[in-house]
């Protein structure tokens, strides 16, 4: 087997197989430590746990209020949990960061739909 060419230098098999070693270890811990709020909510929420991821998905806005995917499964979890008028504001929010996501206008509208529109005043919308 021809040893391995990189930027020059060549590297043995053994080398190279210590390298490919070192690269996915440090991958999978990044990936361990990166499990943050909204990927903790989406764990809650995928396993039934409704009201439990709403506070994660929460922290999650808090600390990227852009960040669509979180306003959409928290709208989800409050829809799921019979508070479709903080369902409606979290989807809203979502399309006021891509007017374009389906899945947000999906929702909000099968929240509208159930008859659940939100009363005229409603600081939120």
């Amino acid at each position: 087997m021809k040893p391995a060419l990189w930027h020059g230098r060549t590297w043995s098999s053994r080398e190279s197989r210590r390298g490919w070693a070192v690269l996915l270890l440090l991958v999978s811990c990044s990936r361990a430590e990166s499990a943050g709020p909204f990927e903790e909510g989406l764990r809650l929420y995928e396993a039934g746990r409704r009201a439990e991821a709403i506070p994660y998905f929460d922290r999650a806005i808090a600390a990227d209020p852009k960040q669509k995917e979180a306003w959409l499964y928290r709208g989800r979890a409050y829809g799921e949990t019979q508070n479709d008028g903080e369902a409606f504001h979290s989807y809203e929010q979502a399309l006021r960061l891509d007017p374009c996501y389906a899945e947000a206008f999906f929702q909000r509208g099968r929240t509208l739909s159930l008859g659940t529109e939100p009363r005229a005043g409603d600081p939120r919308v």
